[in-house]
């Protein structure tokens, strides 16, 4: 017929998509746990201006597959490890492939009380060190539901530790907003981006907790 296409026919391979695979998140990260040693996690802790126990009661550990990589299991709401955060020498942070997004918490902690509520599981060492219960976020947006159910289960006096800069006050308002019936605090450190540099810069547990004692609740 004229006009055909006579030429050969053309496939178009399908896209196959990649799944995660499940992983038994729980089992590696007591497993990454086991295999730190007392230098590693003396190394880090001096590396990051936090302190052993802190990281300890974090679930810290040694991702020996992943070159230089330090491990943190994370939560979900029925305080179940649901994956693994994986932070390298150089500040790069990824997860253990098929991990779930959760938060980073001491599972001994009963949330009554006061909480308060950074962002990643550095930033809650920090805090940690000064005597206080504390939730990390996954990112500066994660995580919000995981920790509102965890918050309205024991309903505490929260306290939201935001990083100074806008994609963090974001974060820190959005999860603020979901926390009605609460009453919730947010503070920012007085120098540097974040509350570990700001305690790099010389912060002590007293004067977090100045800013806390002087700051309003948060109206929305």
């Amino acid at each position: 017929m004229h006009g055909e296409n006579t030429g050969p026919m053309r496939y178009t391979k399908p896209h196959v998509e990649r799944l995660p695979p499940n992983i038994d998140a729980a089992a590696l990260a007591n497993r990454y746990s086991r295999d730190i040693t007392g230098e590693e996690l003396l190394s880090l802790a001096g590396s990051l201006g936090v302190s052993e126990s802190s990281l300890w009661l974090l679930g810290v550990g040694r991702a020996r597959e992943y070159p230089t990589a330090y491990s943190f299991p994370m939560y979900d709401e029925r305080m179940q490890v649901v994956g693994v955060r994986l932070r390298s020498a150089d500040g790069s942070k990824f997860a253990v492939w098929g991990s779930k997004q959760g938060v980073f918490i001491n599972p001994a902690d009963e949330l009554s009380g006061t909480v308060a509520i950074c962002e990643g599981p550095t930033d809650a060492a920090c805090v940690m060190d000064w005597g206080w219960k504390v939730i990390g976020r996954p990112s500066c947006m994660g995580g919000v539901m995981i920790v509102k159910a965890l918050l309205m289960k024991h309903q505490p006096t929260v306290v939201i530790v935001s990083d100074t800069d806008t994609p963090g006050q974001t974060g820190a308002r959005k999860l603020a907003g979901e926390l009605q019936g609460l009453t919730v605090k947010i503070v920012e450190p007085a120098h540097g981006k974040d509350i570990r540099a700001w305690r790099g810069l010389g912060a002590t547990a007293g004067g977090f907790q100045w800013i806390v004692d002087n700051t309003p609740e948060y109206q929305g």
